[in-house]
């Protein structure tokens, strides 16, 4: 894995594969839908692909070569 995640970015990515959606994340972190918006696109970008899916698949996938954290990068669908 070439980019980094803040711990925040982490947790999001985790919620998103649970299928939690901009709103239902930042109700449950007490944050914006904006903020949430906002770390959704900066996680796109760092992680260089155009949609959650992907993010998603890649972040699985990934976390079965490298584990860098103690956080979950991504939970099994």
């Amino acid at each position: 894995m070439d980019y980094l995640l803040s711990k925040r970015e982490i947790e999001i990515v985790s919620h998103l594969a649970n299928g939690l959606t901009t709103k239902e994340i930042a109700e449950k972190l007490f944050l914006s839908n904006h903020t949430v918006d906002t770390h959704r696109r900066n996680i796109l970008r760092k992680s260089a692909v155009k949609n959650t899916a992907q993010l998603v698949y890649k972040m699985r996938f990934s976390q079965q070569e490298e584990v860098t954290t103690d956080y979950p990068v991504a939970v099994a669908i």
